[in-house]
């Protein structure tokens, strides 16, 4: 065998691991019916949910108490409610955004959050404001 052959095989073995890499971990955008499908054949899995959050609900975050628990309820994009716990601190101007991303899995009577994705403060600055 040549040698150039040989670095072509070598070069395309490199990139087919690295799209194989890429492949097991990209990442899902589901509802919270889908995850909860999801979670009964995969319990290790993280999945994204585009949630709009339920101002008209309460709201549960005493710092005092436990400055590591919040939770609150949304709706997915088929307007399906659920409460999300999230095991941190609520997020800074949370409460300026309608839609965020919630990344977790579904449990069974809540979608336990393990990050919560929001837009970019500078985006809720008033457009003349500098």
């Amino acid at each position: 065998m040549k040698l150039g052959h040989i670095i072509t095989i070598i070069v395309l073995g490199v990139v087919l691991a690295v799209v194989l890499s890429f492949y097991g971990d990209r990442s899902y955008y589901v509802t919270f019916e889908q995850a909860e499908v999801y979670a009964s054949k995969n319990s290790q899995k993280d999945y994204h949910v585009v949630v709009k959050i339920d101002k008209e609900k309460p709201q549960e975050y005493d710092p005092i108490k436990d400055p590591n628990y919040f939770s609150f309820y949304a709706s997915d994009t088929l307007g399906v409610e659920r409460k999300i716990v999230y095991n941190g601190a609520k997020p800074t101007d949370l409460d300026r955004t309608d839609k965020i991303v919630v990344i977790g899995k579904a449990e069974k009577d809540y979608f336990h959050a393990v990050d919560i994705l929001k837009k970019c403060p500078s985006k809720y600055e008033a457009e003349g404001i500098k």
